[in-house]
């Protein structure tokens, strides 16, 4: 029996698993973040988002996952697509959370490490508490993470007969041990 070897998307997925199970936290949420980028360049057609990366990150949370535009409910905090995008940005650029007064209007936002200890939330949204007068906005790191690979593998079975998707998967970065030649090779990993 010939076994399928896993596309790009399956791989990242079972190593930020890894990294969660290893408690390499902050790894796996800028990997993970990094995901509705990779989707929405290559739904762009041009396998770029020239500029437009905001937009067409929020479009594609929109239609993939549970983070939609304006889905915050009245007297609730507003967490949206736009949300995410600025958690990614902030994350990815600045190495910091969103903080209250800064960056959102509402809250701070935190994320708790997956424990024996739950918050629970309808959605998935996360739990908005008060200490100290601070409002903060805690989400479960693997329940988002987890919303975040429910909407890829949702965009994977649109788009996995497309040929950009499948141009994609081919080009895509792969890490193997380099062959210098005939009988000589190195445990060196190399990217291609």
């Amino acid at each position: 029996m010939e076994s399928k070897s896993k596309n790009v998307f399956e791989i990242i997925q079972d190593e930020v698993l890894f990294l969660l199970s290893t408690h390499n936290y902050y790894s796996a949420l800028l990997v993970t973040l990094s995901l509705p980028a990779i989707c929405a360049s290559i739904d762009s057609g041009v396998g770029e988002t020239r500029g437009r990366d905001g937009e067409l990150y929020g479009k594609w949370l929109d239609e993939f996952t549970i983070y939609k535009k304006g889905s915050g409910k009245k007297g609730l905090v507003n967490f949206t697509n736009d949300t995410v995008y600025q958690i990614r940005c902030k994350l990815m650029h600045n190495g910091r959370m969103l903080k209250k007064g800064v960056d959102t209007e509402d809250f701070d936002i935190e994320f708790i490490a997956p424990s024996n200890v739950r918050i629970t939330s309808k959605g998935g949204g996360g739990v908005v508490m008060v200490i100290n007068e601070r409002k903060i906005l805690r989400l479960n790191i693997d329940e988002f993470i987890l919303n975040i690979f429910k909407g890829v593998g949702q965009w994977i079975e649109n788009v996995k007969d497309s040929e950009g998707f499948n141009n994609y998967v081919k080009d895509a970065a792969k890490f193997g041990v380099e062959d210098f030649g005939p009988g000589f090779k190195t445990n060196i990993p190399s990217i291609h």
